[in-house]
């Protein structure tokens, strides 16, 4: 470590200088739309053969053509002009749930359907993969395949579709990660690009690619040119690669210690700010936080009151762990809600809205309004710096949460408190 760090510093000097020259690094979906809706229209306009991206059906083949052979896939399409390939997104089924991407494909034994999960981020709600799966079967007569899009290679959680009907299903069901090796979001971007010769649209798939690698993949743990250098550094020192595997298999368990400090961080920073903001917040207001690691939904930080049973301020990670995150007002009900709770509701969405606290689906009633965060969502990249920051304990990670959660909290616990000063 003592020679590589000077090494890693060179390196980096020399990519910073580059990148006044040349913005290497730069990458226009970090200034974009990247939330679910947003991706998906992204995923629809490039399978769409209508789009303006003008290449017509050759991203949807080249799709196709990654796809595992055993899946029941359209061999002919119609001719062009006689039946037109539909692209829908939302489409509604019943139970008013609603399917992300849905291709319709005209070919010789009818039409065929190419629909897409997309879970870049949120977890899995109850049966909803089966659902579609049903729901697609009964609308296309079994001619249709429903492809998983989540941000790693795994299959949906057991509550969405059970282990005991994917071999039901085996033939309509496929999983295609945003980033990985063989079928990913990533390596089709990548054969879309390859088949592409015009500059600007080039220019899209390639920040497109980067993009799919960088935020759901483990390359961007290191830039480029720190990467080249450790590699050339242990070609070098072959009597140092036992070391870096030694650091490589410690590495996760820092990387969950650097993230439950800078999860106790934010709650002690957040605390600080209500205190100064909040004049009754020796009133049992309390902000806490626990810690789950990797698991799905077992780390959160919460602002609650000793007289708010059901309600708390709440930043919760999504079903992949610390690195997807989404915010705002958590409400437990008991039972089916009264009147009242209903007015309560509304008071509070109308106080989030001076927030700019927009209304995501997070598979429950129970958060009248919430937002899946863009930024800064990826602790176990961040890990770095997040080091950094608790060491001074600020920098723009912890802004970006605090400021955020401040937000919510002063304009929510006004009404928070109303309500249970009514006895509810």
């Amino acid at each position: 470590m003592a020679e590589l760090t000077p090494r890693l510093r060179a390196a980096r000097r020399v990519e910073r200088e580059l990148d006044r020259f040349l913005a290497r690094r730069f990458n226009a979906f970090k200034y974009l739309r990247t939330d679910e809706l947003g991706l998906s229209r992204i995923l629809a306009d490039m399978l769409d053969p209508g789009s303006e991206h003008g290449q017509e059906d050759v991203f949807l083949q080249k799709l196709l053509q990654m796809l595992p052979q055993e899946h029941v896939l359209p061999r002919k399409f119609a001719p062009a002009g006689d039946l037109p390939i539909k692209v829908e997104t939302e489409r509604h089924t019943i139970e008013d749930r609603r399917i992300d991407i849905c291709v319709d494909i005209p070919t010789g034994d009818g039409m065929y359907c190419l629909a897409f999960e997309n879970k870049p981020y949120a977890e899995d709600l109850r049966c909803q993969v089966l659902h579609y799966l049903k729901f697609l079967n009964a609308r296309f007569e079994g001619r249709f395949l429903l492809v998983y899009v989540p941000p790693e290679d795994r299959m949906p959680d057991e509550i969405s579709f059970p282990a005991t009907e994917h071999e039901t299903w085996s033939e309509h069901f496929c999983v295609m990660p945003y980033a990985g090796e063989g079928l990913s979001l990533e390596n089709w971007v990548a054969e879309c690009r390859r088949s592409c010769d015009i500059e600007r649209l080039n220019w899209f798939l390639r920040q497109l690619e980067d993009f799919c690698r960088e935020r759901f993949g483990d390359a961007s743990m290191t830039s480029g040119a720190e990467t080249r250098e450790i590699r050339e550094y242990l070609r070098e020192n072959p009597s140092q690669l036992r070391s870096a595997l030694a650091i490589h298999d410690a590495w996760p368990e820092i990387r969950d210690e650097i993230c439950e400090k800078f999860l106790e961080h934010l709650r002690d920073r957040l605390e600080s700010k209500l205190r100064q903001e909040i004049s009754d917040f020796d009133r049992g207001l309390r902000v806490r936080c626990v810690y789950g690691g990797g698991k799905a939904k077992a780390t959160a930080l919460w602002v609650t009151r000793d007289r708010w049973p059901a309600y708390e301020v709440r930043l919760q990670c999504g079903a992949f762990g610390p690195n997807s995150w989404f915010w705002g007002v958590r409400f437990e009900s008991s039972g089916e809600e009264t009147e009242q709770q209903l007015k309560f509701r509304e008071s509070l969405k109308r106080a989030l809205d001076d927030a700019e606290i927009l209304p995501t689906d997070v598979g429950t009633h129970m958060w009248p309004k919430s937002q899946w965060l863009d930024a800064h969502a990826n602790w176990y990249q961040l890990a770095p710096e997040l080091v950094g920051e608790i060491e001074c304990g600020e920098g723009n990670v912890t802004d970006h949460f605090v400021s955020g959660l401040l937000r919510i909290a002063t304009r929510s616990i006004p009404v928070l408190d109303e309500f249970a000063e009514s006895g509810n």
